[in-house]
């Protein structure tokens, strides 16, 4: 049975619990080969002890992708010569992947010299990653609006779905992964209209994360957010909405995937970060689009990044 927590005309926040129905076929999560960018600080050793628990789980493949920048090749020849350092590094890089081998995973190690940027988009084409993992660094107070350089423009150039694991997220401990809920921002992004997509299409953030929590599983917690109370009022504008979340929330049941939903209003990602404190969610889902030339979407994505106490994961289309 469907219940609402408040009525239409005065509604804050509407909840429907939705249980799980007979499972229906549904795709194996394709989580097959991961990808980690990996430099040996402490945000890349965050991301990678995720990537192993995935890969635990999921019994994936871990590549890892190490990138120097021609400055940090330049200091180090003043004191060796090439062949050595690069041996020394591709070592190292060898070494980590050992280590993930001896306890059950499979691994390799690329190694390149360049811009990080530039070559770990490469990969990442070249390699098709079903989910790259990435640390976010963490600044000062004073720097408190951005991610660092690299991590930006990496979320704003890749294609395929993104861990990225910020700077207020636990350190995660070897065997500790809990995969049991997840809260799926459906109102992100909007598309350059301002709408959403139609409720009939599955989006790939979605799908992504419905494919997840038949494998995990997830319990997921629907989220949408709009922007002002008003738009609430409009009673035509409400029970669309209303709808458009059933229909989302019967999608997941479909799949035996307990979910429930939610409306509210205000500040998206605060309201985000706020349900995901309030269910301690194990991950943040949602889509992503035109990351690039949309300001207001890039500062939404660095506050839920550089906030949540759990990763975010990010999948190119729109919600």
């Amino acid at each position: 049975m469907l219940t609402a927590q408040a009525s239409p005309a005065l509604l804050e926040t509407a909840e429907i619990q939705a249980r799980p129905t007979r499972p229906s076929p549904s795709p194996s999560p394709r989580l097959q080969n991961l990808l980690v960018a990996y430099d040996f600080s402490g945000p890349a050793c965050r991301a990678l002890a995720y990537a192993r628990e995935f890969a635990r789980i999921f019994r994936s493949r871990i590549t890892l992708a190490s990138v120097e920048t021609p400055d940090e090749v330049a200091e180090d020849l003043e004191s060796d010569d090439q062949a050595a350092r690069e041996a020394a590094a591709t070592r190292n890089l060898e070494q980590v992947a050992y280590a993930l081998h001896i306890n059950g995973i499979r691994s390799s190690a690329v190694h390149r010299v360049g811009s990080p940027t530039d070559l770990l988009v490469q990969l990442a084409s070249q390699l098709k990653p079903d989910l790259l993992f990435m640390g976010a660094y963490n600044h000062s107070a004073a720097d408190r609006a951005t991610l660092g350089s690299t991590t930006e423009f990496l979320l704003r150039s890749l294609t395929c779905p993104t861990l990225t694991i910020g700077p207020s997220v636990p350190i995660l401990e070897r065997d500790s992964l809990s995969l049991s809920c997840a809260v799926y921002a459906s109102s992100l992004p909007r598309s350059h209209s301002g709408l959403t997509s139609h409720p009939e299409l599955t989006s790939p953030a979605e799908a992504f994360v419905r494919n997840l929590a038949v494998r995990a599983p997830l319990h997921i917690h629907i989220v949408h957010v709009e922007p002002s109370r008003s738009l609430l009022s409009d009673c035509g504008h409400l029970t669309e909405l209303q709808n458009r979340e059933v229909t989302i929330a019967n999608r997941f049941r479909a799949s035996g995937i307990p979910t429930c939903w939610t409306i509210q209003y205000g500040d998206q990602p605060q309201h985000i970060l706020d349900q995901a404190h309030k269910v301690n969610a194990d991950l943040i889902v949602f889509g992503i689009a035109h990351p690039a030339t949309d300001p207001l979407q890039m500062g939404i994505l660095t506050t839920l990044i550089r906030n949540a106490h759990c990763p975010v994961l990010t999948v190119h289309g729109t919600a």
